[in-house]
């Protein structure tokens, strides 16, 4: 066994008190007894079975009732950040989020994991941070999750005038029925297509008042080989080298132009066409298409001004930004851009996700900020959502925003 491994699960057996320094050892890893927690026999011989490790009985021992919290009232931070501790919560979040490891990279995410718990100790901004899904990867892997390719042309047909209005103070389409839940793109590079998505069912539900969910596979299977004007090469375009094309990125515009001029302004519903979240054979079928679009329209890069009034008089948005680290361990709050290592950045050749906006606010402690509708699922940030500070182009949310009109 390797050193790293060794002392990694040692760590995660000392961190629960459990003794590994008897005729019967406490614990047992490898081919035959992977992950299962074995204690002393006792002095009748039938004692009820121990407690096993991790999802489906192997991976993590299940640390005691009580287990120590992170942070500001009870969840966040550890004090005191010693080995023994971070083996702790490294296997009660193991159980918590249903991971599984071999032997081997077991103790590769329990040191990604401790950097990131570290991360968390630190933490000295406004908004909330905490463990999620993404606590145990790499910064270098997070960043490769995210699939947004962006384009330094716009594309739309069509550029927003703002109408010279007064807009309320705050929107909030979620509170009007423009919105669907927020869905998960699981592993798959798509985000491109959950925020080209959002804004169609927006769009439509506006006009036609009724929320129908559309169908993120149908683009992510059938936008393929679409050029827009003055591009020099296709999106999403069908390569030897990667099996799953749609999962390996795109752009929101490449899926209003698709939709538009392949699929006669129609996208299927979901329940027609459910996700599955790889790239498959293209399924489209016009009977099943629940929304249809005839034109988009490009916002003016980098205006906030422009962005507000767009959302305020038509609806949700699609947006491309940088979801860089810190969107990693966000977890509730009014996010501003860091200007350290890790901070979202507003330079448009750094944008690298799809999401919407979907309202905006002011918060009467952390000010103005957007709201933005993510794609990894509920329990991420604000059950799904993020807000971004407003008025500094955080993270770039303004450079890459467009909104399909509806038919």
């Amino acid at each position: 066994m390797r050193p790293s491994v060794a002392v990694a699960l040692a760590l995660a057996a000392g961190a629960h008190g459990v003794a590994v320094e008897s005729e019967h050892p406490a614990h047992v890893f490898g081919k035959g007894g992977a992950g299962v927690y074995r204690g002393p026999p006792s002095a009748t011989g039938n004692a009820p079975p121990p407690p096993r490790l991790g999802k489906d009985g192997a991976g993590v021992l299940k640390g005691p009732e009580t287990v120590p919290r992170l942070g500001k009232d009870g969840s966040g931070i550890y004090k005191d950040l010693d080995a023994r501790t971070i083996a702790a919560k490294f296997a009660w979040y193991v159980e918590q989020f249903e991971k599984t490891y071999d032997i081997e990279e077991y103790a590769e995410r329990l040191k990604a994991f401790s950097v990131t718990l570290r991360e968390i100790q630190h933490h000295d901004e406004a908004h909330k941070v905490g463990l999620n899904r993404f606590s145990d990867w790499t910064s270098d892997e997070f960043e490769a999750y995210q699939k947004y390719k962006p384009s330094p042309k716009r594309h739309a047909p069509l550029v927003h005038k703002t109408t010279g209005k007064p807009l309320p103070t705050e929107v909030d389409w979620r509170k009007e029925g423009l919105v669907a839940d927020v869905k998960d793109q699981g592993s798959c590079g798509s985000c491109w297509t959950f925020s080209t998505v959002a804004s169609i069912e927006g769009a439509h539900a506006k006009k036609h008042g009724k929320m129908v969910t559309l169908s993120e596979q149908n683009l992510v299977d059938c936008v393929k080989k679409d050029r827009l004007p003055s591009d020099a090469e296709d999106c999403c375009a069908a390569r030897v080298e990667i099996s799953r094309d749609g999962c390996d990125g795109g752009l929101m515009d490449n899926a209003f132009d698709y939709i538009i001029n392949k699929q006669k302004g129609g996208i299927d519903t979901e329940a027609a066409y459910p996700y599955r979240g790889e790239d498959e054979r293209c399924a489209f079928e016009s009977s099943d298409d629940g929304a249809k679009i005839s034109n988009w329209t490009d916002v003016p890069s980098g205006d906030e001004d422009a962005l507000m009034d767009a959302l305020a008089t038509v609806g949700p948005v699609s947006v491309a930004l940088d979801a860089s680290r810190q969107w990693q361990t966000y977890a509730g709050g009014v996010l501003t851009p860091r200007k350290w290592l890790g901070g979202c950045s507003s330079d448009p050749a750094k944008a690298d996700h799809g999401v919407a906006v979907v309202g905006y606010g002011t918060d009467s402690t952390s000010g103005d900020y957007w709201i933005v509708r993510n794609s990894w699922g509920s329990a991420w940030g604000e059950d799904g959502y993020v807000r971004l500070k407003r008025g500094v182009n955080a993270c770039g949310v303004a450079n890459f925003a467009s909104y399909p009109t509806a038919k």
